[in-house]
């Protein structure tokens, strides 16, 4: 009795043991887990503003992505470096602008291009200086991992991505433009389509099987179609499981994860759930006017796509198929958004995890719905370069997470450098070798000074470059031309740029245009023909902030007025006297009148700049009528 007693009692001293021993691991495992941030991105195809939270079209319901919006910082003036799929993606994972890249189309891996091969993208960065996991699943690159149930080279596989020594496989894969193995005579059997057969039409053939929208009720198999079974779902529900298992995971080492949607790209199928959101709701269109390419230059068959979705012959009036295609479109976000769901629950109830996460959530480019008689993409309107983008960081917006609005530019090629730095990651010449800024600064502190320009590239002749109020757009090489002063006109209706016989006259309005006109197509320039180093200059300050040795530079001046600065004074000398009436005026780099003062004679003036940050100024001097000087200076 007595030795059943004590084997009884030892075998429960032992049990005890090596409980306390497992939690003891478990939390050393913990501590050793969280000494460097996770990172995890959330792409998603084809999604213009039309999420809560960026100011879009309200009735569109997307509650999950709402609860990172509620949580993380959302840039409310982001936009894309390329308004394709392909090369946009290819810009955010590589850091580099498609003018560095020369990546314009889908039709090829990026690492066939030109210096591209042994490029280092984002997921490689932090598992060579960090040591990082990577794992993705779904649309990231233009072809996602996995795609047609095989590791794709086209995904970048194994480069930016590692197999976690074969555990992980693909669940899900980009979808496909037609439901897989149904035709179109067949198709409405179990897809009940309902979309535009443009096959009659003049339109590009690209574009033919895409227009069609249906709510799905059986798979191509005939079986019930539910959310779970979905491919955008297994995608993210990939990195879900990956998530809920790092609990038990031996592996302590941080992970870069990645996932991405196909919707809602067209054509637009979705479970009928989503579909029902919106059943009885009176869709509300996209602003559009009448004549509003009158004042831009477009391709003939421009509006044939637009004149296809109104016909009457594809079974309704016009205005009730546009909006079907919109309430289609929106069920597609609403999809997306419980896809997101299920992986924010996995993160949100793993706090192992959670409080030690940032979170990226971005769309490739945006999508245009009938503005300016113009679906889809890609085009360099705001419709399309604006995107959806939030970062959540622990650090900044705290355990609990809290909203914080930036309205400044940004664009996604940041993002490569951002979260190198919020990561606490070495900055070396591949990260200084990036064409993005960091946003960290921005994020830490919205109302700093910030004068960033982003720039959107179509291909090596049609590019976009939008600062805080105004978008400039120049089209096969500069022979055709767009201004927007986005104060007044925030749907791009009016082009500020005069046309003569629809060639280029001038710039319409007032000074400031023909001032923010210069500051902009002197961006572009120096992007295009510039070193890269001014181009990654010019556009995170809006002008080249370089100055020679003299803190003073002459941008249009003649050889009589000298201006140096000295303890945040400006000093201006002339060897003949000032003109009567003439005025200074003191610029930022945005366009903002910071000084303005009239004087007359004398050959000496001095200004007063303590009030003034210490930064890059214009300064601009007009005496006679013609006679403009120009000069850029820092003030310290």
């Amino acid at each position: 009795m007595k030795t059943n007693f004590i084997k009884k009692n030892w075998m429960k001293y032992l049990c005890t043991l090596l409980l306390c021993q497992a939690s003891f691991f478990n939390l050393n495992a913990q501590s050793n887990y969280n000494t460097k941030k996770n990172v995890l991105i959330i792409m998603v195809d084809d999604l213009n503003d039309w999420v809560q939270g960026f100011g879009g079209n309200n009735q569109v319901k997307t509650p999950n992505i709402s609860r990172l919006v509620n949580r993380s910082v959302v840039f409310q003036s982001a936009y894309c470096s390329a308004p394709i799929c392909g090369p946009s993606r290819a810009s955010i994972f590589t850091g580099q602008y498609p003018l560095t890249t020369t990546v314009y189309q889908n039709g090829h891996h990026f690492r066939e291009y030109p210096g591209m091969k042994n490029i280092v993208t984002m997921p490689q960065y932090f598992n060579r200086f960090g040591n990082y996991r990577t794992v993705s699943a779904g649309k990231v690159f233009h072809v996602p991992r996995g795609y047609n149930n095989r590791n794709n080279v086209e995904s970048d596989y194994p480069y930016s991505f590692n197999d976690l020594n074969g555990n992980l496989h693909r669940k899900g894969d980009m979808g496909t433009l037609l439901p897989q193995g149904v035709v179109r005579t067949n198709l409405t059997e179990k897809f009940n389509r309902t979309g535009v057969d443009l096959r009659s039409n003049n339109i590009v053939q690209g574009f033919k099987d895409q227009f069609d929208w249906a709510a799905t009720v059986k798979d191509i198999r005939g079986n019930t179609q539910t959310l779970e079974k979905t491919e955008d779902y297994l995608s993210l529900d990939f990195v879900a499981k990956f998530i809920r298992n790092e609990r038990n995971t031996q592996d302590r080492r941080p992970f870069f994860a990645a996932c991405g949607t196909f919707r809602p790209h067209t054509p637009l199928y979705c479970p009928k759930e989503f579909y029902d959101l919106y059943k009885n709701v009176d869709i509300e269109l996209p602003h559009v006017i009448a004549n509003d390419l009158n004042d831009v230059k477009v391709s003939k068959n421009w509006s044939a796509l637009h004149k296809a979705i109104l016909d009457s012959k594809n079974g309704k009036s016009g205005i009730s198929k546009w909006k079907d295609f919109v309430r289609a479109y929106m069920a597609n976000i609403s999809y997306v958004d419980a896809c997101i769901g299920n992986l924010l629950d996995a993160l949100d109830n793993n706090t192992f995890v959670k409080n030690n996460t940032i979170v990226v959530f971005v769309s490739d480019h945006g999508f245009s719905l009938g503005e300016k008689e113009y679906w889809t993409k890609p085009t360099l309107w705001e419709e399309i370069s604006r995107v959806p983008m939030m970062i959540y960081d622990p650090s900044i917006n705290g355990i609990q997470g809290k909203k914080i609005n930036v309205n400044r530019v940004v664009s996604t090629v940041d993002l490569y450098p951002t979260l190198v730095d919020l990561a606490g990651l070495p900055k070396n010449n591949i990260y200084s070798s990036l064409d993005g800024v960091s946003l960290k600064p921005l994020m830490e502190k919205p109302t700093r000074t910030w004068n960033r320009i982003a720039l959107t590239s179509r291909d090596k002749d049609n590019h976009t470059v939008r600062n805080q109020r105004f978008r400039y757009i120049s089209k096969n090489g500069g022979y055709h031309q767009e201004l927007y002063n986005h104060d007044v006109d925030p749907n791009e209706f009016n082009n500020l740029m005069q046309f003569s016989g629809g060639n280029l006259k001038s710039v319409n309005d007032n000074e400031l245009n023909r001032r923010v006109l210069n500051v902009l197509r002197n961006a572009l320039n120096t992007s295009k023909n510039g070193s890269k180093a001014a181009r990654k200059r010019i556009l995170a300050h809006g002008v080249d902030q370089t100055l020679t040795s003299k803190s003073v530079n002459r941008i249009h001046s003649n050889k009589d007025l000298f201006v140096s600065i000295k303890n945040k004074t400006l000093n201006l000398t002339q060897n003949s006297e000032f003109a009567a009436n003439t005025k200074l005026y003191v610029y930022d780099l945005i366009g903002n009148k910071i000084i303005e003062k009239e004087f007359s004679g004398g050959h000496k003036l001095t200004i007063n700049a303590k009030t003034l940050a210490s930064q890059v100024y214009i300064l601009k001097v007009v005496q006679n009528k013609g006679d403009v000087q120009i000069f850029k200076f820092i003030n310290k």
